[in-house]
């Protein structure tokens, strides 16, 4: 229990551990929130797919 007093109370700056843990904090955040726009931005991409897709075919003919 002292030394997580002793933790919290240090302001010494951010140490190693701390920009680990925070910089993994940060990586989960960002990979739950592309996990939750999958279903919304799939179909554009689809729509972009089929579209560029189209324009290949209109030029090779």
């Amino acid at each position: 229990m002292r030394i997580l007093k002793t933790f919290l109370a240090t302001e010494d700056g951010a140490t190693p551990l701390e920009l680990g843990l925070f910089s993994a904090l940060i990586s989960v955040a960002v990979f739950t929130a592309i996990g939750s726009m999958d279903d919304g931005i799939a179909p554009v991409f689809r729509v972009s797919d089929q579209a560029m897709k189209a324009v290949v075919a209109e030029a090779e003919s």
